[in-house]
């Protein structure tokens, strides 16, 4: 049965509202965050998706803490401010021996006077999608990018950029080591060691690039501390398709060996992820952020899920939908509804093949009415 929660802004016209829902496969490891004002018609509001992998424990973890600390951070929701707290975050649930992770999908909304300012910040390959509901069914606004190894579950993605990312990261961990004659995994990597592998490779220096790879540098050695075994392992990066015995698909993965009869094989499809510390150690909590803003007389929808949806439906199918159904529970269940067709009618399947939660949002700032096929008004009072 699908699990739901709807919450709303206030007693006029639902500024911001909400709904969830949710259906588990044998796995059981999404978790979600709503995170509304309960004593103010409307104020700064965080919705989120942590889809786990390899286990329940980060997901679960990180939907009770992420959200609420980017709430105590702002607004405004700085790119930074955001990073330090997933990264914070990812070191706090590591050090106490959790070894499982979990991607990051994250809505941040700073509700002005007028419009709305909204940041989108996510690691791994949950998504989402935005769509205006003025323009057709269907017309996709935004829609975030997954960090994956190989085409995504829409058939793309920027695995290409985050595969030269891995590959430059992994270069310059070589170069810090083989010219300052150091283990990163034992002792403190400076910034001007960085810098100066970062020449070594024949990359422009940026500072940007230094401050993170420090910070990377830094978490593996911790890494290392908690999870000694394995570690030489895990601080090399391998981008590489699985074989054919072990999936069939043959996804691309970041691995910790050529081959999976090296002891210290390991592998994961993202190439960015909140712990999974027995991964390569430079799949780094580091998210992506996009901003954005809802128009005073503007109506957005926002529909947040993790992959269990996306594998088998498209942004614009979910946007399209958003824009015909009148609320956003009509509008989470019929995505909802869409894989449990696919997973257990189509396929035949007793359970979901995949985890899939799915979070709708609407932003708003008028209170206007949406204007849809069948008529109606949006309120969920």
């Amino acid at each position: 049965m699908a699990e739901s929660t709807t919450k709303a802004s206030g007693p006029q016209a639902n500024q911001i509202s909400v709904f969830k829902c949710a259906r588990e496969s044998k796995k059981g490891e999404d978790a979600a965050a709503i995170c509304m004002p309960k004593d103010k018609p409307v104020g700064p509001c965080a919705f989120a998706i942590f889809d786990g992998h390899s286990g329940k424990e980060a997901g679960k973890k990180c939907s009770e803490m992420v959200c609420q600390r980017l709430l105590e951070k702002g607004p405004p929701f700085e790119a930074q401010a955001i990073a330090d707290v997933l990264w914070a975050v990812d070191e706090e649930i590591g050090k106490t021996g959790v070894v499982d992770g979990a991607t990051a999908q994250i809505l941040l909304v700073d509700p002005g006077e007028e419009s709305y300012k909204c940041t989108m910040a996510w690691c791994g390959d949950s998504s989402a999608v935005v769509t205006d509901t003025s323009a057709d069914a269907g017309t996709v606004l935004y829609a975030t990018e997954s960090h994956t190894a190989g085409p995504d579950h829409q058939g793309a993605g920027k695995f290409a950029d985050e595969k030269v990312r891995l590959e430059f990261y992994g270069a310059v961990r070589k170069a810090v080591e083989e010219g300052e004659g150091i283990d990163t995994l034992k002792q403190e990597t400076t910034a001007e060691m960085v810098r100066k592998a970062i020449a070594k490779v024949g990359k422009p220096i940026e500072e940007a690039d230094v401050a993170l790879l420090v910070k990377a540098f830094r978490r593996g050695k911790i890494v290392a501390e908690v999870h000694p075994e394995g570690c030489e392992h895990r601080k090399r990066v391998y981008v590489r398709q699985r074989d054919k015995d072990h999936d069939v698909n043959q996804v691309w993965v970041v691995a910790t060996a050529t081959e999976r009869a090296d002891p210290g094989y390991s592998d994961l499809q993202m190439t960015r992820s909140m712990l999974d510390w027995r991964a390569a150690d430079m799949v780094l909590p580091e998210p992506q952020i996009h901003t954005f803003e809802v128009p005073a007389d503007g109506l957005y929808r926002v529909c947040i899920a993790s992959d269990g949806l996306w594998d088998v439906c498209s942004f614009s199918e979910s946007a399209k939908l958003m824009k015909q159904e009148k609320t956003v529970q009509r509008a989470a269940k019929k995505l909802l509804r869409i894989a449990e067709k696919e997973y257990i009618e189509n396929r035949g399947h007793e359970m979901m093949d995949d985890d899939t939660t799915v979070i709708v949002v609407e932003l708003n700032p008028s209170g206007k009415i949406l204007e849809t096929a069948g008529g109606g008004c949006c309120s969920i009072a």
